[in-house]
């Protein structure tokens, strides 16, 4: 079964401020499925429901903290997707996906609770290995990732 790590181009610190976003998701790659839960330490939204920018950190459900890390970000147009990433590492080889490789994310209900966001959606298309980070993405080693997710999200500090 392939194993979803991290793959950071952030850094992660590990004194993180600590937000109660919360969440789930189904993210299938290369064909193997796994569940994964938000990291609310890692996962803000910032704008608003007309523009919004949104990052979402997974990690398996019982996971290990900011190991087994798969990131999904995109900004929000009223109820579009727009600049889409994803970033993963399967089997050891880190996986970048973005909007101009033919990455989605499609937006199913989008609301706000107070200052919380709340987002039902999904994401498909194809990630591939990457020499510098993402920038450029060898597209001809691609392979397939999809997946649903229902989020609520906290405000960035």
């Amino acid at each position: 079964m392939l194993r979803i790590l991290l793959a950071a181009l952030m850094s992660v610190a590990a004194s993180a401020a600590t937000a109660d976003g919360s969440g789930e998701a189904i993210l299938t790659i290369d064909g193997s499925s796994t569940e994964l839960q938000v990291n609310s330490s890692q996962s803000d939204w910032t704008g608003s429901l007309q523009y919004a920018s949104v990052s979402i950190w997974f990690a398996p459900k019982g996971g290990n903290g900011y190991k087994d890390v798969v990131s999904l970000s995109f900004d929000v147009q009223g109820s579009d997707a727009i600049l889409e990433e994803i970033r993963a590492e399967v089997e050891g080889e880190k996986l970048f996906g973005n909007e101009d490789g033919g990455v989605r994310v499609v937006i199913e209900d989008i609301s706000t609770d107070g200052e919380s966001l709340k987002l039902i959606g999904r994401v498909e298309g194809r990630v591939g290995p990457s020499e510098n980070y993402g920038r450029d993405i060898d597209l001809n080693a691609a392979i397939a990732v999809s997946g649903t997710f229902d989020v609520r999200l906290e405000p960035s500090n």
